[in-house]
């Protein structure tokens, strides 16, 4: 059984993917995109963690931490932390996320393109680490994560980097991407 926590931490403040495509889209666009990304991230939770789903809107490290620890503690196998901001979900994040899991790895991260990560997985629990990787943090995301497994001794594995959804690049670069669904392309124009 796997748990799912879709979290996106500090939404309101200043750097968070709304705020960073209000100026492209307006206020009101830019929030009806956040909502749908934050419904395609609930969907595909649901389809990988089946009945475990948690969301965590403008949650913190100390949020994420209880989350992460309540997952394991009611019997989980592993813990997927997954950004709303990643456009274009498909069931082999999360297969290969878990397969890295069941293969021995402590960790996993799926990399965004610019910084930080659109999943982190974990096998078991490991105080303080979630939220080093997932609350605010935008710097190489392979050298993060490849430094922190190694001071926390775990084997890390690394699925493949996918394009986010935070800034006006990754709008650009989406309505260039023949294969970006007519749905998310209309709230983008």
């Amino acid at each position: 059984m796997t748990a799912v926590i879709v979290a996106e931490p500090a939404v309101a403040a200043p750097g968070c993917a709304a705020n960073l495509l209000e100026p492209l889209l307006g206020a009101r666009r830019a929030a009806a995109l956040a909502a749908e990304l934050w419904r395609r991230a609930r969907a595909w939770a649901a389809e990988i963690g089946g009945g475990s789903v948690l969301c965590l809107p403008a949650c913190g490290a100390a949020a994420l931490e209880a989350a992460v620890e309540d997952g394991f503690a009611a019997g989980h196998d592993a813990v997927l932390i997954a950004s709303p901001w990643l456009p274009r979900w498909r069931p082999e994040h999360g297969r290969d996320a878990l397969e890295d899991l069941a293969g021995g790895a402590g960790l996993t991260v799926g990399p965004l393109f610019d910084g930080g990560f659109y999943l982190v997985g974990l096998a078991a629990p490991a105080p303080g680490l979630p939220g080093r990787l997932v609350v605010g943090d935008r710097r190489n995301p392979f050298e993060l994560a490849a430094a922190i497994a190694t001071e926390v001794g775990l084997v890390l594995g690394m699925l493949r980097a996918e394009r986010g959804l935070r800034t006006a690049a990754d709008v650009r670069a989406l309505l260039a991407d023949p294969l970006t669904d007519a749905d998310l392309r209309r709230r983008l124009v």
